[in-house]
């Protein structure tokens, strides 16, 4: 027995070697390579002229916690624009959310291999490393999230009704944090429901017992959020402008199902959507093992499906039971599968994860060329099929090569961007402008094909048609609007070129004169 016991403690501390060191990798390898990405700059404490501190936390539209923990960083180097310091904290976070749900779904599945199929899954899952690789609210909402359910989970585990309240307070703190860091905590709403239904009808557990917990969680969970929920709310209702945003998102009866196919593939091309889907509606049929990832799913999808008419990047909410479904899939079919053929299964799981960890990275980490502005080619088969035209002899005209390349996107799509590889040199563009400005005794605007957001946050210098001015123009920018030489402005000249480390040129800046 003690040595059955000491063998599963080697392959959990195997299996949690693995999920650390991919996670770590993934999440800071060429970490402040990129300039900030779609509202990235957003989760920083800058405050407008006149604008209060209380102003400012009640006019955003989601909680404080980003905001201060954004803050961190800041009070050593005392610059946002240094996107490495930024983003450090919310990718250690990011780290230590995936950590904490390996041990929420070992403790729901009692199943250290299904634990760690979902939990490497959900690492790798480009959703969750591009966010794992940016400074905003999703790393703290996964991580509070799935704090919250490591504790309700022990009000199924423990037999101890002394320690129920305990693990009950623990879990509401941090659903309440997770409320505290952005609204999409709503959605382990059902897990939570089941877990209290299921505690409730224990017969082990007395009237005044169930009274108590209700009472005690309700209480401390409303001296917790309510404090800043409350003005929040009055606040939001007087701001026409959120109402409107909010409006704008929320839509009864829209479905998005090829949106998120969209989504998915932008994040998790070639084979993730199929593969996740197909595993997920198995693992969907093994009722008595999966019904509490099954309502999960569910519920999230169902809720974007029908009431949410812009779902942007919030999809992952459903990705989360999904991988966890599509883990209990797999290993229910490597249970029932005969010895003979166990083997087999267990490396075609090894090959598909090592090729999910290959596209991950080769998409966010490696930025020879940057996706989805530029397509990828994840393996060329060019190669091989050569040598084997040459064997049977195929004419060359009639020979067909074959390479998996990623999706091609472009503007009208619109698509939510964030984490992948794009670096265009802002704080050297607008170090140039203020030096040329300062040089010249002007002050000069500048206009660009670029993201207005994107670079009104960088620049000092104000954006503006009127000549004279600096154009800023970018080849491949987050727009997609490749115009950069803007040949409808006419005379211009070309006062400075910015290269990559590739040595490519990617920015050229002109001086437009007056007419």
């Amino acid at each position: 027995m003690k040595e059955l016991i000491e063998k599963a403690k080697n392959i959990e501390f195997l299996f949690l070697a693995i999920i650390i060191g991919v996670t770590v990798f993934t999440r800071f390898y060429n970490l402040g390579y990129s300039d900030y990405i779609g509202d990235e700059h957003k989760a920083f404490i800058e405050l407008s002229e006149g604008q209060s501190t209380h102003d400012f936390f009640m006019s955003r539209r989601k909680g404080p916690m980003q905001f201060l923990v954004a803050h961190i960083p800041y009070l050593i180097t005392g610059d946002f624009r240094n996107e490495l310091a930024q983003r450090i904290p919310f990718s250690i976070i990011s780290v230590a959310s995936i950590l904490v749900f390996y041990f929420v779904v070992k403790k729901f599945t009692k199943n250290i291999y299904a634990a760690f199929l979902a939990t490497f899954l959900l690492s790798i899952n480009g959703f969750i490393v591009g966010f794992g690789r940016i400074a905003q609210y999703q790393n703290l909402n996964l991580l509070f999230s799935f704090l919250a359910l490591y504790f309700y989970a022990d009000l199924l585990n423990n037999e101890k009704t002394e320690s129920y309240l305990k693990s009950s307070l623990l879990g509401t703190f941090f659903w309440c944090l997770s409320f505290l860091s952005h609204w999409d905590a709503i959605f382990i709403l059902p897990v939570v429901v089941i877990i209290f239904i299921k505690l409730l009808q224990a017969k082990n557990f007395s009237k005044e017992k169930r009274q108590e917990l209700i009472l005690f969680n309700l209480l401390f969970g409303s001296l917790v959020l309510l404090p800043f929920l409350f003005p929040y709310i009055r606040y939001q209702a007087g701001n026409q402008e959120n109402i409107n945003y909010f409006g704008r998102r929320i839509e009864l009866g829209h479905f998005n199902l090829l949106r998120y196919k969209l989504l998915a593939d932008l994040y998790n091309p070639f084979v993730t959507f199929y593969a996740l889907g197909f595993l997920g509606l198995l693992g969907a049929f093994l009722i008595k093992r999966s019904y509490i990832f099954t309502t999960w799913f569910l519920f999230s999808y169902l809720s974007f499906e029908l009431f949410v008419r812009k779902p942007g990047t919030h999809i992952y909410n459903f990705v989360i039971p999904l991988t966890v479904l599509s883990a209990i899939a797999i290993c229910s079919v490597y249970k029932v599968l005969p010895k003979c053929l166990k083997k087999v299964w267990a490396v075609v799981i090894l090959m598909f994860l090592t090729f999910l960890t290959y596209q991950t990275c080769y998409i966010f980490i490696d930025h020879k060329k940057e996706y989805p502005w530029e397509q990828k080619t994840l393996m060329d088969f060019h190669d091989v099929e050569e040598k084997i035209y040459e064997k049977i002899k195929v004419k060359t005209k009639d020979r067909i090569y074959h390479s998996i390349i990623t999706p091609k996107y472009n503007m009208d799509q619109k698509l939510p961007l964030f984490g992948f590889p794009h670096k265009r040199y802002w704080n050297e563009i607008n170090d140039f402008v203020n030096e040329e400005n300062e040089k010249n005794v002007e002050n000069l605007r500048y206009m660009t094909n670029e993201v207005k957001t994107i670079s009104e946050w960088y620049m000092d210098a104000p954006y503006s048609i009127n000549r004279p001015f600096y154009l800023v123009g970018v080849k491949k920018p987050l727009s997609f609007s490749n115009d950069y030489k803007h040949p409808q402005v006419g005379k211009k000249k070309v006062v400075q070129r910015i290269k990559n480390e590739l040595g490519n040129e990617v920015v050229r800046i002109y001086r437009v004169e007056r007419r």
